[in-house]
C-alpha cells in the first residue's frame, strides 16, 4: 500500500507576523505507524522542499514519544527537505489513501486546496470504476 502525505508550505499565521507550518505530532504519529508497518510513503508540500514546522510543535510540554523520535530521525528529516512539489503530483496512483496534514487549509493555502480536492477526487472515481469494472 502506498499513501501520500500532504504537508503545509505556509510559514506566517495571516498578518499576524506569527510563524507556523506543520504541527510535528500531527505528522510524526501517523508517519510512524505507517513507516513501521511497510507502507510506502510519499511526501508532498504545495511549494515542494522543505516545509516550515510550527515552532510551537517544537515547544517541550508538545513533545510526545513520535516528535523525540523525529527529533532524532536524520533520515526522516532528509526526507523532509526534498518532499515533492504539490503540483507535480498529476494522481495519487496506487496510493489507498492521501493524508493531509494541512491546518487551516482554507485560510494559508487555497490556491492549492482545489488541486487536492481534485487527487482526491480523481482517485476516488478511479478506484469506483476499477472496482466496478471488476
Amino acid at each position: 500500500m502506498k499513501v501520500l502525505i500532504v504537508l503545509t508550505s505556509h510559514s506566517k499565521l495571516g498578518n499576524t507576523g506569527e510563524k507556523t507550518g506543520f504541527w510535528i505530532e500531527e505528522f510524526a504519529a501517523p508517519y510512524y505507524v505507517l513507516a513501521d508497518a511497510g507502507v510506502e510513503l510519499t511526501i508532498a508540500s504545495p511549494k515542494g522542499g522543505q516545509p516550515p514546522i510550527d515552532p510551537k510543535s517544537e515547544a517541550p510540554g508538545a513533545q510526545t514519544p513520535a516528535t523525540l523520535r523525529f527529533n532524532n530521525d536524520q533520515a526522516l528529516k532528509d526526507k523532509l527537505a526534498n518532499t515533492i512539489k504539490l503540483s507535480n503530483v498529476s494522481q495519487i496512483g496506487d496510493s489507498g489513501a492521501i493524508d493531509t496534514s494541512l491546518r487551516n487549509v482554507r485560510q494559508t493555502i487555497p490556491e492549492h486546496f482545489d488541486h487536492i480536492k481534485s487527487l482526491i477526487i480523481n482517485f476516488i472515481f478511479s478506484t469506483c470504476l476499477h472496482k466496478s469494472v471488476l
